[in-house]
């Protein structure tokens, strides 16, 4: 990477963790800088499953550090009329704390570097960039589409009025949509593994239906799962009881 006089290093603020790469062209996403990265021959991927129960890792991506980034999809899209991930993007840079974001980026990075000793610095901390991208952008745009697919296909196949919840239940009950019969949680279809090596994911079902009961003896709506399939655009109501 190419430096400055100062022997600052060229490049970009992404997502306001630090420089990365510049482009005369255009400016880069994060995803563009690392799929380059890992198109090199003999690259290595990091999978950063690894460290994600360790607190100063998970934590970066909590509401008080990474701000509510379905709410904020909301509010992109009705304030631009669509939403994809280089929009969102932009509405989220201009719109959370990215002093906030860049202290929780900076500890999560501590941790991945005292695990993947075997990496460069380097690569590591692009590495996270793109995982930071990945998550806080490109995974809440997917997930707030599939909300919309999701209600739009209750209402017609049922014929309920469903609607999103505030941000205040979502992030308390972890339920995304209600209608007056059930509520609904989204989730992607690799939510329902129970494969030993992501127990995060464990942690987070076992969380997860706490809080739904928690929900239903306040309110009194059962929670149930509607699974979509990222690669063949499915969405799965089986759990859904005809009302």
């Amino acid at each position: 990477m190419k430096s400055t006089e100062s022997g600052r290093s060229i490049g970009v603020l992404t997502l306001g963790f630090d420089e990365v790469k510049r482009s005369d062209e255009r400016l880069k996403s994060a995803l563009d800088i690392i799929n380059k990265v890992f198109s090199q021959t003999n690259s290595e991927v990091l999978d950063f499953r690894e460290v994600d129960g360790q607190y100063n890792f998970k934590s970066a991506f909590w509401k008080s550090n990474a701000g509510s980034c379905i709410e904020l999809a909301k509010q992109c899209y009705i304030k631009e009329g669509k939403i994809n991930d280089e929009i969102f993007y932009k509405y989220y840079n201009n719109n959370t704390d990215r002093d906030k974001i860049s202290i929780a980026f900076n500890k999560a990075l501590v941790v991945a570097e005292s695990h993947f000793t075997n990496s460069s610095k380097d690569f590591i901390k692009e590495s996270l960039v793109a995982h930071f991208y990945k998550r806080l952008i490109s995974e809440t745009v997917v997930g707030f589409k599939k909300e919309m697919d999701v209600a739009e296909l209750i209402k017609n196949t049922y014929g309920l009025d469903v609607k999103h919840t505030p941000v205040e239940i979502d992030s308390r009950y972890a339920v995304d949509l209600e209608t007056s019969k059930f509520s609904v949680q989204v989730k992607p279809h690799t939510y329902k593994s129970n494969s030993k090596n992501n127990p995060q994911l464990q942690k987070d079902k076992e969380s997860n239906l706490k809080l739904h009961k928690e929900y239903r003896d306040k309110f009194g709506l059962d929670v149930v799962f509607v699974y979509y399939n990222k690669t063949t655009g499915s969405i799965d109501l089986s759990e859904i009881k005809k009302p």
